[in-house]
């Protein structure tokens, strides 16, 4: 199908994840199973924190990671 196509050109390729709790996800596209459990390698976490009254971006590397689809709020595919 169309759908599983896409999925199979993004394969490899660079996404970002927003999640429903504000967290943002970049790494490799490896899978999604059919639950729509998204695995990224090369992953590094993103989020925004409350530091002293001062909002800061901080950012983590997380390596191999799953996102459960039901935490998925968007993903971005990065052009090749």
């Amino acid at each position: 199908s169309g759908a599983m196509e896409a999925l199979r050109e993004l394969l490899g390729r660079p996404l970002r994840v927003r999640m429903r709790d504000g967290r943002a996800v970049e790494g490799v596209f490896q899978c999604l199973d059919s639950l729509r459990n998204l695995i990224l390698s090369a992953a590094q976490e993103e989020w925004v924190a409350d530091v002293g009254g001062r909002v800061v971006r901080e950012q983590r590397w997380v390596g191999l990671v799953m996102i459960p689809g039901t935490e998925i709020v968007s993903v971005h595919a990065y052009p090749t």
